[in-house]
């Protein structure tokens, strides 16, 4: 079985209902720039950090970057890959990284740690997680302007997906189905595009999803 569970979901309820105690296996030093978002990278066995850096969590000035860890906390490179803006959310497809960087996609090589695209979208304001589907079309989310963008891998096209929203963020798609957090409420899309709530009543900064094995 499968379920979903929230980052800040873990951290509220599940001492009280398990008595359970969360424990630090480890920490990174203290190098990276305003780390943003984490991405485990499991074929190849690495972690990517996004680093916002710079003076505010939207600015556009070339600072942001993206830090590569071991499994153990170990960083690798702080700068791995540069010429960022603030960057948030990732997302792996194949041998890509996806970021979301402000205004655009930023698709990045895991292997050269190069960027090999940059996708602008049109009408963005604040791009903030980012999901794939199997074919690798990307969906993002857009807090500032309260709409989740579609973008196709291969044809290129940017288009409004989901648009009148309150400030989408995390983002996760499975089993065909796109779900996404939206002001502390957890929704998943019906085939009509049809907002279906899954739960509700967290936080309005819930950020990120994640499935994992029940």
């Amino acid at each position: 079985m499968k379920q979903f569970v929230f980052v800040a979901m873990i951290l509220i309820f599940s001492i009280p209902l398990h008595a359970q105690h969360l424990e630090k296996i480890w920490a990174t030093d203290s190098t990276l720039k305003v780390p943003e978002s984490v991405l485990l990278d499991e074929k190849n066995q690495k972690i990517f950090v996004s680093n916002i850096d710079g003076k505010g969590p939207w600015d556009k000035d070339g600072k942001g970057s993206i830090a590569l860890l071991t499994l153990n906390g170990k960083i690798l490179n702080a700068q791995w890959v540069t010429g960022l803006h603030a960057p948030k959310g990732m997302a792996l497809y194949r041998d890509f990284l996806m970021v979301a960087d402000v205004d655009s996609v930023v698709i990045i090589d895991v292997f050269k740690g190069k960027i090999i695209k940059k996708v602008y979208v049109e009408g963005a304001q604040g791009l903030n997680d980012i999901t794939t589907d199997k074919l690798g079309n990307i969906f993002v989310s857009d807090t500032k302007s309260k709409k989740i963008f579609y973008i196709g891998l291969y044809k290129g096209d940017v288009k409004i997906y989901l648009e009148g929203l309150n400030a989408p963020n995390g983002l996760y798609f499975t089993d065909h189905t796109l779900h996404f957090v939206d002001a502390g409420s957890f929704y998943k899309l019906g085939k009509g595009k049809e907002k279906i709530l899954i739960a509700d009543g967290m936080t309005a900064d819930t950020d990120g999803i994640e499935q994992i094995d029940d």
